[in-house]
């Protein structure tokens, strides 16, 4: 695993300084061709925003809710606690998905900011005057 992160580190380098040094000798950016603003990335899907997991497990009412002391049978614990411990998973699972629904927004919105001041850069270097 050392040896393959080392490989893949060196050949990063290797490649950011070829196209650095490509960019320093040639005055070559990196990107889209002059006058061209990046087209930004497609907006996510909304159906990629996870499902609520609705709400936990009620209590059951062998429970007092001031002490949390119970008076149910084992059984019915078992049965609220196997509840409970589903409904946690769940929403583990939701925070992992609504992380990368977020993460994919602000990329997107990211991209559209970069190219609208793109686009404003190329109309003030365009107008007239100027």
């Amino acid at each position: 695993m050392r040896a393959f992160t080392g490989l893949f580190v060196a050949a990063f380098v290797l490649a950011w300084s070829g196209a650095a040094l490509a960019q320093l000798t040639t005055g070559a950016t990196l990107g889209p061709a002059p006058g061209q603003c990046p087209e930004p990335l497609p907006q996510p899907l909304a159906s990629l925003s996870p499902q609520s997991v609705g709400d936990p497990p009620m209590t059951p009412s062998c429970v007092n809710p001031q002490t949390h002391m119970s008076s149910c049978p084992k059984r019915q614990l078992d049965h609220f606690n196997q509840a409970i411990d589903t409904y946690n998973a769940q929403v583990a699972t939701w925070n992992v998905a609504s992380s990368h629904y977020v993460n994919a927004l602000n990329d997107w919105a990211n991209s559209v900011s970069v190219y609208a001041m793109c686009e404003v850069q190329k109309l003030n270097r365009e107008r007239p005057g100027h």
